[in-house]
């Protein structure tokens, strides 16, 4: 795993154990569906109000037409591969919703051999000025 920390304070408000979850899903999925790549990549960014965490692997990218429903319940991309590595459909859908409840935004994008997942969450306050 490659770091790439772009901000002096990443801090921000939320349940630890919870958000915890969101991101070992997260690099759980990149090791599982990106382990023909060599590297996942980690990049914090923040801005003034928010700190942006992405999770980025080089495996094989999720199909245009699986990116709007990959966050729903029971959604697999592959039957196949899901049985094989024994996933759920579940922990796409419990990131969101934790990440959703933190008042942040989760997204997906995949092309080309890369897939990426860009969490975005509020800072503490006095993390602000």
């Amino acid at each position: 795993m490659r770091t790439f920390i772009k901000s002096d304070d990443p801090v921000i408000v939320g349940d630890g154990n919870k958000i915890a979850r969101v991101f070992e899903n997260l690099i759980q999925n990149a090791m599982r569906y990106g382990k023909e790549g060599k590297y996942i990549d980690l990049t914090v960014r923040d801005s003034q109000q928010t700190v942006e965490v992405e999770v980025k692997n080089y495996g094989k990218s999720i199909p245009s037409v699986d990116l709007p429903y990959i966050f729903e319940r029971f959604y697999r991309v592959e039957k196949s591969r899901s049985e094989y590595t024994g996933g759920s459909g579940l922990g796409l859908a419990i990131a969101k919703s934790i990440v959703t409840l933190h008042g942040g935004e989760i997204e997906a994008k995949s092309a080309m051999g890369t897939t990426s997942f860009v969490v975005t969450l509020l800072k503490k306050p006095e993390a602000n000025s």
